[in-house]
């Protein structure tokens, strides 16, 4: 499981939106309210995008900024695999 604070690309914003995503989630589960159960699901899909676009951004700044592209690039794919610790 991801430590949230130690990943750089995760915002407040979204912090408090996986918090609202998990009370969405453990209301949906209790109920059988088919208008929540839509909610939910529309929220995470929602999250999802955002999550994915805030990884992008992140990671595209990280490559723009530096001096060595390729290593970089290099660096950070070998570090989303699991291949090296984060350094």
């Amino acid at each position: 499981m991801i430590n949230i604070k130690t990943v750089a690309w995760i915002t407040k914003g979204i912090r408090i939106s996986c918090q609202r995503e998990r009370s969405l989630y453990l209301l949906s589960r209790n109920c059988n309210d088919l208008k929540l159960k839509i909610c939910y699901k529309h929220y995470c899909s929602v999250l999802r995008k955002i999550v994915r676009e805030a990884k992008k951004l992140y990671y595209n700044e990280l490559i723009a900024n530096s001096e060595n592209k390729v290593t970089v690039t290099w660096k950070i794919i070998k570090n989303l695999t699991g291949k090296i610790q984060n350094s």
